[in-house]
């Protein structure tokens, strides 16, 4: 396992990094994604006349009236209302178009919760992306909905069972709570990930829910389960990346719901 703050996008320079996207012809066909660098980055898209991309709702921090902002229902009625039963995601989507002629127009995003964007190259490589996780992606790129395994639904809070995927190439920009590290999965290990840290994770890997402790028999794992306050994790095994936060959302959330108690 090799695990690291993926350093390739969080380049030293006043303006942040840039990530584009380009074809072997070296033609640009995706707008230019920039992270605006700092403890909470903002995600800032430039794009050309009638370039556009597709965000999560309320993802708009500010634009410069050079693009248009209108909500849309991507990939079909059914598909966005499964997403939007099934997990934290809207069931509409901004779609933000470059409308100037000349010069790109630009506009600011930022997710719900405080901490890293991460900018995901999709194209050989695809990914599942955790709910609550999704920002923005270019127009070559489709969340699509995937059926999860039947325990990974139940107990893996990884967003039921219809989680989101990748499909296409281009760009995808994630979020997480906290810091956002890179976990590097090698063929013959098995990884094991606290469910609320979890981001996004190459679609080819394999993964199963499976409790954090290595006792043998039921009560055995319970009882260290319980004294360790490790539950439920996912397993992974195979090959591919892993994206994960320095922050557990999920207990956060419950901390959050126990001060709203009477």
């Amino acid at each position: 396992m090799t695990m690291r703050r993926d350093a390739r996008l969080r380049k030293s320079s006043k303006r942040g990094s840039i990530y584009q996207y380009i074809e072997l012809n070296g033609v640009s066909v995706v707008p230019e994604f920039e992270l605006v660098t700092g403890r909470d980055p903002l995600l800032s898209v430039s794009l050309a006349l009638d370039e556009k991309i597709f965000c999560e709702s309320n993802a708009m921090v500010m634009n410069d009236g050079g693009v248009s902002v209108e909500g849309v229902v991507r990939g079909g009625i059914l598909s966005s209302l499964v997403r939007s039963l099934t997990s934290d995601e809207s069931f509409f989507m901004q779609e933000v178009r470059g409308k100037r002629a000349g010069s790109k127009g630009q506009i600011m995003l930022a997710p719900q919760m405080p901490g890293d964007i991460e900018l995901l190259k999709v194209g050989r490589e695809q990914y599942v992306i955790n709910q609550s996780c999704f920002l923005a992606c270019d127009e070559g790129v489709t969340i699509t909905n995937r059926m999860n395994s039947i325990t990974s639904g139940l107990f893996g809070d990884t967003g039921g069972f219809v989680i989101m995927q990748t499909e296409g190439s281009g760009t995808v920009a994630v979020s997480g709570f906290g810091q956002i590290f890179s976990v590097l999965v090698e063929p013959g290990e098995e990884i094991m990930i606290d469910n609320g840290h979890l981001i996004a994770w190459d679609a080819s890997l394999t993964h199963k829910v499976a409790t954090a402790s290595s006792r043998k028999g039921i009560f055995g794992r319970m009882l260290s389960t319980a004294m360790s306050g490790e539950y439920l994790v996912l397993k992974f095994s195979g090959h591919g990346k892993i994206l994960v936060g320095s922050r557990n959302q999920l207990a956060f959330d419950a901390y959050i719901r126990s001060l709203q108690e009477p």
